[in-house]
């Protein structure tokens, strides 16, 4: 729905890409993710900032395993498709 790179991490950008992706498409009920900044953390339960305001949102975080890329095969099968530089 939406692809966007930046050279940084930058969860501001983060926060507004999703709220401009929710305005336009609604809330889903869940987001399945890799562990990766800015969706999974060290914290209780794994859970980022962006995964708690997932939370509050009504919005069910799915992180896949740890050291698991296959269970998120398409968004990995994406870097195949779009070279990053």
């Amino acid at each position: 729905m939406c692809l966007d790179a930046h050279p940084a991490i930058s969860l501001e950008k983060t926060f507004g890409h999703f709220t401009q992706l929710f305005d336009s498409f609604g809330l889903p009920n869940r987001i399945r993710t890799d562990n990766g900044v800015p969706f999974a953390s060290n914290a209780l339960a794994r859970l980022s900032q962006l995964s708690v305001w997932f939370i509050k949102l009504g919005i069910y975080p799915e992180l896949i395993e740890p050291g698991k890329p296959q269970q998120h095969g398409v968004h990995e099968r994406m870097h195949r498709t779009k070279r990053w530089g």
